[in-house]
């Protein structure tokens, strides 16, 4: 898969990452921002903290940015994050060091098995068990699930699997 970066098209760098490599930076980049929809806090709430700027100087402080990294200002990731304090400020709770985060691994997760054998994306934030099993429930759209739901047919155990929807399944027939 060949994944490019928002820049002008102009300069736009090719990054090729596979679905493996953002199971492997999921793994080494901790959820730092309680926000919804699973957490309590919103944008608003983000910005007021520091917003991304300091998220990325969180980030670049831990190694998990690359400080050399040229950027549409000009100059480079380090150098545009130079006057953002290095850690959150105290007395809020939306934005956590990097060695106190919401959760140790990233919410994004690549799945493998059966019903996805070149891998799915699965947002997994607040999930207790990461490995779940059962009685598989295949649906070909969120619509078919709640059709199956209102009819009563799931049952407590069966997993549910709603295929073709995200970024790249929807909308269908469009």
């Amino acid at each position: 898969m060949r994944c490019f970066i928002c820049w002008p098209s102009r300069i736009r760098p090719g990054v090729e990452l596979s679905i493996d490599d953002f199971e492997s930076i999921r793994r080494r980049v901790p959820v730092l921002c309680d926000l919804k929809p699973s957490g309590k806090y919103v944008a608003t709430d983000l910005h007021k903290a520091g917003g991304i700027p300091l998220v990325m100087k969180v980030l670049l402080n831990a190694g998990s940015l690359h400080r050399d990294c040229m950027t549409i200002t000009g100059k480079t990731v380090a150098e545009n994050l130079a006057g953002v304090p290095d850690t959150p400020p105290a007395g809020q709770d939306v934005v956590r060091k990097f060695d106190e985060p919401i959760y140790a691994e990233g919410h994004l997760a690549i799945l493998r098995g059966n019903l996805a054998e070149d891998g799915a994306v699965a947002k997994v934030t607040g999930i207790k068990a990461r490995k779940i099993t059962g009685p598989a429930r295949v649906f070909e759209s969120e619509e078919d699930c709640m059709a199956a739901i209102m009819r009563r047919e799931i049952k407590a155990g069966d997993v549910i699997v709603i295929r073709y929807e995200g970024p790249e399944g929807r909308p269908r027939n469009a």
